[in-house]
């Protein structure tokens, strides 16, 4: 039973997540568009429930290949627990530093993190994703990115 536990709790997470989608408004004027801001959370709550029922299923997959599930290595919580501070990190910086700024940071401090030490994937990594995170975002859809408080100032 403690090998489907995993599954179950993502099961549990994406059924109250997917419970929270209705309360999600939907302008009027976009109700009859194929991407509406309820779009992205079903699929992610789909995404959840899927990736739950097959943790359920096979539940002792990750054991025969020599990965122990009950008795995680401590280092690997830490690099857990750094990778949700640097995401909280995100958050906190993406008003002051905007969002280009703060996702190459947090994306270079991330593989910092998973030890990754080769210069040139350190640095050209976060900036090439941070760069295509532009253009998808601002040129090919047309949403606005703040550039940060740091950057634009109203004077």
């Amino acid at each position: 039973m403690k090998a489907r536990l995993p599954g179950l709790v993502l099961l549990l997470i994406a059924a109250v997540y997917a419970m929270q989608i209705g309360e999600i408004a939907v302008p009027a004027a976009d109700a009859a568009e194929v991407m509406t801001p309820r779009t992205l959370p079903v699929l992610l709550a789909t995404l959840l429930a899927l990736i739950g029922l097959i943790l359920t299923a096979r539940p002792g997959r990750a054991g025969s290949r020599g990965l122990t599930a009950l008795n995680p290595d401590p280092v690997g919580w830490l690099k857990g627990a750094g990778l949700l501070l640097l995401a909280l990190a995100f958050a906190l910086l993406l008003d002051l530093l905007g969002v280009l700024v703060s996702s190459a940071l947090v994306l270079f401090a991330g593989l910092f993190l998973l030890n990754v030490r080769r210069p040139l994937v350190l640095v050209a990594v976060p900036l090439s994703v941070a760069f295509a995170l532009w253009l998808l975002l601002s040129v090919i859809l047309g949403i606005y990115l703040h550039p940060g408080e740091l950057w634009w100032r109203d004077v």
